[in-house]
């Protein structure tokens, strides 16, 4: 999949979830990419949930907002996908990142 190529091109985005998914991903906040469905980052997007399986859905409220968040896994690598705004986000820890 070689994304190691476009890894120093992806922006990592601040997002409000990301305390809740390095929990999840049992990491740092600092370890965790966010990877905006956007224009920059789309190629690199795409080729992550073109080859992603959905194992799950998570629900979480935070400041009185509710967040639905997909888990995917990709070879054994856990990535979580929120698509609760007008724009989605995945999250990834960086050294999963470097394996793909």
């Amino acid at each position: 999949m070689n994304i190691k190529k476009s890894k120093n091109n992806i922006q990592n985005k601040k997002h409000m979830l990301k305390k809740e998914v390095s929990s999840i991903l049992r990491s740092k906040i600092e370890d965790i990419v966010c990877i905006k469905n956007s224009k920059e980052n789309i190629e690199t997007y795409n080729k992550i949930m073109n080859i992603a399986n959905k194992i799950g859905t998570i629900y979480f409220t935070k400041s009185k907002k509710s967040f639905k968040c997909l888990l995917f896994s990709i070879g054994g690598i856990t990535i979580v996908v929120d698509n609760s705004d007008e724009s989605e986000f995945i999250f990834i820890r960086s050294s999963d990142l470097d394996l793909l």
